[in-house]
């Protein structure tokens, strides 16, 4: 006994969801975009890592450096406001990257041997699973 059916609107449906798939810097551009903008959050106000780990306070004399100029109110990794306005997004065919064209950011981001690394860039779990729900949002509306 055989089947038989009209299969069009399986194959226009699969037609839509690789098309998606061949082009995803949009949806790419956007899941970079929102980590961009986790990370400026967490300089201006939340002074946490992506995992929610609170960053490590100012050693001594940074924080007397900072009072003394008058911007201590402004936390951890604001001083001037350069890091702030430094986020970039980078999509590539199959990935994207948030990144920051400030010298210093790698210092800050991975620590030294006399700086704690304060992490402002990357995923984290919650981020992982915002970006795994905006993608298969984007491809969803494919289908």
């Amino acid at each position: 006994m055989g089947f038989t059916g009209n299969f069009q609107q399986a194959k226009a449906m699969l037609a839509l969801l690789r098309a998606r798939l061949a082009y995803p810097q949009p949806i790419l551009n956007l899941i970079g975009q929102a980590a961009a903008r986790r990370a400026e959050f967490e300089i201006r106000s939340g002074k946490h890592d992506p995992d929610g780990v609170a960053w490590a306070p100012w050693a001594d004399g940074t924080s007397r450096s900072r009072q003394k100029k008058g911007n201590a109110e402004q936390g951890l990794l604001w001083d001037t406001g350069t890091l702030l306005g430094s986020m970039r997004v980078q999509v590539g065919a199959t990935d994207v990257l948030i990144g920051t064209e400030v010298e210093y950011g790698h210092w800050l981001q991975d620590g030294t041997q006399r700086m704690p690394a304060r992490r402002f860039l990357g995923w984290g779990a919650e981020g992982e699973k915002e970006a795994e729900k905006a993608m298969i949002d984007y491809l969803q509306a494919g289908l």
